[in-house]
C-alpha cells in the first residue's frame, strides 16, 4: 500500500467538472497519468461503479472478497459493488480515464442489471460492446486531455439517452438511503413502497447489486472515511457515533473487515479517491 505523501514523481491528475446532463449519474470524471512506479493501492468498498480506460500498461487488480481468485490484468474495465476492498497496480507508464458511476447511473449506462457485476471486474468492451470499442479507438489517437474528456462525456450522455430507466421505486429508496447517509431503517423504506421485505431487497439487488442493508452499511462505511479524510485530528470515537457506529470499537472492527486496515492504519495511507453519494 501506498504511505501518505509518497505519490510518484509524475502522477497527474486532470479533473472535470461534472455536466449537468450527468448528474447525478456520476460522481466524478478525471485523467491520470501515472509514471508506472510498482505501487499497490488499497481501493475502498464504497457505494459506486468505476469505469476505467488505460492506455499504456494494464493494471494489475485482485479483491479481498474472494482472495483464492488470481488476480486479473485489464487494460480498460468496469467493477461492481464490492463487498469489500481491492488492490490495484499498474504494470507499467500509462494514461487512463476514471469515471465514477452512482449506482443509478450504473444501472442505466452499463445498460444491465448490476447484480451481474458483483464483486466482479469485467473488461469494458465484454459489457458495452462496440460502443466500448468506438471510444477507445477514439481516445487511442488523440492526444489532448480536454478532448479525451470531451470524448468520454458525450459518450456517457449518448448512453444515458438510450438506457432503461431502473424502478422507480428503487431510485427513490436509493436516494433516500444515500442523503441519510445509510442511517434509515430498511423495513421501513419497504413499507413506504407498499413491497414486502423481501420483493424490496430482491429488487434492489438485482438492479442495483447488493442488498439494500450492505448498501445503508457501505455508505456509513463511505462517510466514515471522508471524516478521516478531512478531520484527520478528529477522535474516532467522535466519527464513530457522528457516522452511526455503536462506538470506536464497532468502528473499528468495519474498517478492518471492509478495508483491510484500521481507521488510524488508513489515516496514514495515501488518502484514496473517495466517492461521496450525493442522492
Amino acid at each position: 500500500m501506498t504511505d501518505a505523501g509518497s505519490v510518484p514523481a509524475g502522477f497527474g491528475f486532470h479533473a472535470r467538472l461534472i455536466a449537468v446532463g450527468l448528474r447525478p449519474f456520476v460522481y466524478r470524471i478525471g485523467g491520470f497519468e501515472d509514471p508506472g512506479v510498482a505501487i499497490r493501492h488499497r481501493e475502498l468498498p464504497l457505494v459506486g461503479t468505476p469505469l476505467i480506460l488505460t492506455f499504456g500498461a494494464p493494471y494489475e487488480l485482485s479483491t479481498a472478497a474472494d482472495p483464492d481468485r488470481p488476480a486479473v490484468t485489464r487494460p480498460a474495465f468496469v467493477a461492481g459493488l464490492y463487498h469489500r476492498y481491492t488492490t490495484s497496480r499498474a504494470t507499467g507508464p500509462n494514461w487512463s480515464i476514471q469515471v465514477d458511476l452512482s449506482p443509478i447511473g450504473a444501472f442505466r449506462i452499463l445498460g444491465l442489471p448490476l447484480g451481474e457485476l458483483t464483486d466482479r471486474i469485467e473488461h469494458l468492451t465484454d459489457v458495452l460492446g462496440p460502443d466500448a470499442r468506438q471510444l477507445i479507438s477514439e481516445l487511442e489517437i488523440t492526444k489532448h486531455w480536454d478532448r479525451r474528456l470531451d470524448l468520454v462525456e458525450a459518450f456517457l450522455l449518448r448512453r444515458l439517452e438510450r438506457g432503461r430507466a431502473e424502478t422507480p421505486g428503487i431510485t427513490w429508496a436509493w436516494r433516500q438511503l444515500a442523503s441519510s447517509h445509510g442511517s434509515l431503517p430498511i423495513a421501513g423504506l419497504a413499507a413506504e413502497l407498499a413491497w414486502s421485505r423481501r420483493h424490496f431487497t430482491c429488487t434492489f439487488r438485482r438492479e442495483l447489486g447488493l442488498p439494500p442493508k450492505t448498501v445503508a452499511r457501505l455508505l456509513r462505511f463511505a462517510r466514515a472515511v471522508g471524516q478521516l479524510q478531512q478531520h484527520p485530528q478528529r477522535p474516532l470515537a467522535d466519527i464513530a457515533v457522528g457516522c452511526g457506529f455503536a462506538d470506536q470499537a464497532h468502528l473499528s472492527r468495519e474498517f478492518r473487515e471492509l478495508a483491510g486496515i484500521t481507521p488510524s492504519g488508513l489515516r496514514w495511507e495515501r488518502p484514496p479517491l473517495e466517492i461521496v453519494p450525493k442522492g
